[in-house]
């Protein structure tokens, strides 16, 4: 085969570029009702596109369906493949010899292959018909069930309304009494608290008139020792101005001792830093001396000269070290005098300090007995005003209590009515995605059937084209062959009268060879050639040659109309269709069973459905049934499917038969 040919062999399902183009593998296509395309892998995008959803679980079940028919077409094609050439290789190595006879027989029996197919053409529309009343029974269950299940729906819906209204009522009614009690509570506290602030009223003024005539008091006295206060305020405060400025003069004469003593070492360190300068000027005057003139001990020198150095910079720093230590000196004597300073005025501010606490503790005292007076005053109003509010605050948390309770029962009321409401639309969401799901699944599947319809009647009637495209060929070759025969017929009349004349001594030999061979090959031919006008001999002679000329062309030649052959096709056959019936029973009486048990099943679920209050333990009750009726709808798209392929291949022999 050419390598650019694709054929069933070697195509590949994802590339939608590069179709089936091998004649032999299109043909075979077309013999089972396909197109090229119709082997192609189907991608999520396209199936998307194609059904016009997005629910993930249906395309991938959608897909899976798609590819496991596509694999199945593969399959098909790949057999009806191989079939044509096996048919093809045995043909044409005994074409030759079994031509003219198959012509005969081909022209024989094309009249009763299109009766049979006409014939299995109504079997399969009948079976389809019944097919189809099946899954009209099956959605006609499954619609009485989705009623039965609505009509659940309503009375739930009903007995939840019913139940609101109810604890509406009771609702309202409590909240009546709840109102009438808190306000016959409120009426008798307000009682009690009248009476009870009027009696505090009472006791308040006694006690405000009791407390007007201490403050009274208090504050005479507190002007009394205001101007004791004062006065000794005074006293101190001249005391401590003399003192002040007592100790004013010494800290003066101090400081400006200091700045004596601090000048006097300034101007020592000037005149010690100028003499310093002098030296070291001089000291460089005779290095530059001894740079000039003795150039060869310079090295001597410069030592000598950092030596002198070292010991200048050194009697420096002994300098600096003890400028620094008359200074730190200085400083502590000046600290000394500085806490002797603070010293005497801390001593003065002690003795004046005493007196004030002394004085102050007077005051102390007396303002101590008047805030015990006022906190004893202050305590027996608080601890009246405590009362109170206290009776207040438990009347309050009564009143504040009862209101939670009623709002909690309002609370959990609701949270039931709303998690009633969210079980009821939750319900009804599953409800309406499962009544699309499965609305969009028979509409998938009512379009597989009718593809595979299509599919089969494309078959059928490219059969019955190729049929009638073998009928006419055969036909035009049977013209050629009878006109064929005309003319050896003819020439075989002119050898007979020739072989009558040349061989009349062997009359008796062929008188004996016509006996056997009408024993031996009763054809219809040898009766037809017949001549009126000639002897019995002559007859005789003429049917004889007749007999075994025509016994060369007869289609036993070919093996094709042999009683043995005939009889062993028509056992097969009527196997084939023995077993077509029982696959047909056997199907049917599969999904009648699997019908009745599935009516056992929901009838068994409806009681216990009826039988459950809980609404989360219904809505998982129905899921769990949801689960497997769909399951017994997959087993009857299984048995559906097994008994096709099943059909399909025992209908394949039945044809190879015809």
């Amino acid at each position: 085969m050419d390598s650019g040919v694709i054929s069933i062999d070697n195509f590949d399902p994802d590339d939608k570029r590069h179709l089936i183009d091998s004649p032999t593998s299109l043909e075979a296509l077309k013999r089972q009702g396909l197109e090229p395309k119709d082997l192609l892998k189907l991608t999520k995008a396209r199936a998307k596109k194609k059904l016009g959803i997005d629910d993930e679980e249906i395309i991938e079940t959608y897909l899976e369906r798609h590819e496991e028919r596509r694999q199945r077409y593969v399959r098909i094609v790949a057999k009806e493949r191989r079939k044509m050439l096996r048919g093809s290789a045995d043909s044409s190595s005994g074409f030759s010899q079994q031509r003219v006879s198959k012509a005969n027989y081909l022209a024989q029996e094309d009249e009763k292959q299109l009766e049979k197919l006409k014939k299995r053409q109504e079997i399969e529309m009948a079976q389809m018909r019944e097919h189809e009343k099946i899954k009209q029974s099956i959605q006609k269950r499954f619609e009485e069930r989705d009623k039965k299940a609505k009509r659940r729906e309503e009375y739930r819906q009903l007995e939840l309304a019913r139940m609101k209204r109810e604890q509406e009522k009771q609702k309202a009614l409590e909240n009546e009494r709840i109102k009438q009690r808190q306000e016959e509570e409120e009426m008798i506290m307000k009682q009690r608290q009248q009476a009870e602030f009027e009696e505090a009223q009472r006791k308040m003024r006694k006690t405000a008139k009791e407390e007007k005539r201490r403050m009274k008091e208090a504050k005479k006295r507190d002007e009394e020792i205001k101007q004791k206060q004062i006065q000794m305020r005074l006293q101190a405060e001249e005391i401590q101005r003399e003192q002040q400025a007592k100790l004013e003069e010494k800290r003066l004469m101090l400081e400006e001792k200091d700045q004596e003593r601090v000048r006097a070492m300034q101007i020592k360190q000037y005149e010690m830093k100028k003499q310093n300068e002098i030296k070291q000027r001089d000291k460089n005057q005779r290095l530059e001396a001894a740079k000039t003139n003795l150039e060869g001990i310079m090295n001597q020198k410069l030592r000598i000269f950092h030596e002198k150095q070292k010991n200048s910079e050194a009697k420096r720093l002994q300098f600096e070290r003890q400028r620094e230590n008359m200074k730190e000196q200085a400083r502590i004597r000046a600290m000394e005098k500085k806490e002797e300073i603070e010293r005497v005025i801390r001593e003065n501010n002690e003795m004046q300090e005493e007196k004030k606490i002394a004085y102050l503790k007077a005051m102390e005292e007396a303002e101590k007995r008047k805030r015990y007076l006022d906190k004893e005053a202050k305590k027996d109003m608080e601890r009246k005003q405590k009362e109170l509010r206290r009776k207040e605050e438990e009347r309050l948390q009564v009143i504040e209590k009862q209101k939670e309770i009623e709002q909690e029962r309002v609370r959990l009321i609701k949270e039931k009515q709303e998690e009633a409401e969210m079980i009821l639309q939750q319900l009804k969401e599953e409800q309406e995605n499962e009544a699309k799901k499965m609305a969009i699944w028979r509409s998938i599947r009512k379009k597989e059937k009718e593809d595979e319809i299509k599919r089969i009647q494309k078959k059928q009637e490219y059969e019955k084209a190729l049929i009638q495209q073998r009928i006419k060929e055969e036909n035009d070759r049977t013209q050629n062959l009878m006109s064929e025969k005309q003319k050896m017929f003819e020439h075989r009349l002119e050898v007979r009268k020739q072989l009558e004349k040349e061989k009349e001594s062997m009359m008796k030999n062929f008188f004996k060879a016509q006996k056997n061979l009408e024993v031996k090959a009763e054809t219809p031919k040898n009766q037809l050639i017949k001549s009126p006008k000639k002897s019995k001999k002559p007859k005789k002679k003429f049917g004889a040659i007749s007999s075994r000329v025509s016994t060369g062309f007869s289609p036993n030649t070919g093996n094709f109309n042999t009683p043995g052959h005939h009889a062993t096709r028509e056992k097969m056959k009527s196997e084939a269709k023995k077993v077509l019936d029982s696959l047909k029973n056997k199907n049917k009486k599969a999904l009648t069973k699997l019908l009745k048990e599935e009516e056992k099943r929901e009838a068994e679920r409806d009681e216990i459905l009826s039988t459950v209050v809980n609404e989360i333990e219904r809505k998982r009750l129905e899921k769990i049934f949801e689960i497997e009726r769909a399951k017994v709808r997959e087993q009857q798209t299984v048995l559906e499917n097994k008994y096709q392929e099943d059909y399909e291949k025992v209908n394949g022999l039945y044809e190879e038969f015809d």
